[in-house]
């Protein structure tokens, strides 16, 4: 019996410093940070055509977001989303082309954008990297993708 109220105590121990119980008031200061990063780059049409009807985002081969659709075709599109992680070392941003008017059609990959985002008491911090004017041509049948890679320190 006395083995079973020590397993309690201890249980009730553990709850305790797990909920934070303390001498914290509430007027002091939340210790929360979270830290994410944001990735996107846009797609378009080589030509100015608006060919694109769906498409999606993947990093290093998993989706970034749910795909876009579009009503009617568009010529260009932006794609990205957010990760919680992201580990140093290189990535490979690519843009799934799921549907268009015409296949194949030309494409170029642009404006890379990474972004890490830190959320903290003191407000949040954005440091963004971008990738402006750099251009990654090529022709996509439908279900092909154009990619970029990129390091992360």
């Amino acid at each position: 019996m006395k083995s079973k109220s020590t397993s309690v105590a201890l249980t009730l121990l553990s709850v305790v410093a797990l909920c934070g119980c303390g001498a914290r008031t509430p007027t002091e200061p939340s210790v929360f940070t979270d830290s994410y990063v944001a990735v996107s780059a846009h797609i378009r049409n080589a030509d100015g055509t608006p060919t694109i009807l769906r498409c999606q985002g993947h990093l290093d081969g998993l989706p970034l977001s749910q795909a876009q659709s579009f009503p009617s075709p568009v010529s260009q599109a932006e794609l990205g989303g957010t990760l919680l992680t992201l580990a140093p070392g290189l990535h490979t941003l690519s843009i799934h082309l799921l549907d268009q008017t015409v296949s194949p059609s030309p494409y170029v990959l642009f404006d890379l954008r990474v972004a890490h985002v830190v959320v903290a008491p003191g407000g949040v911090t954005t440091p963004e990297i971008s990738f402006y004017g750099f251009q990654t041509p090529g022709t996509l049948a439908t279900g092909d993708s154009i990619s970029v890679t990129f390091g992360v320190r």
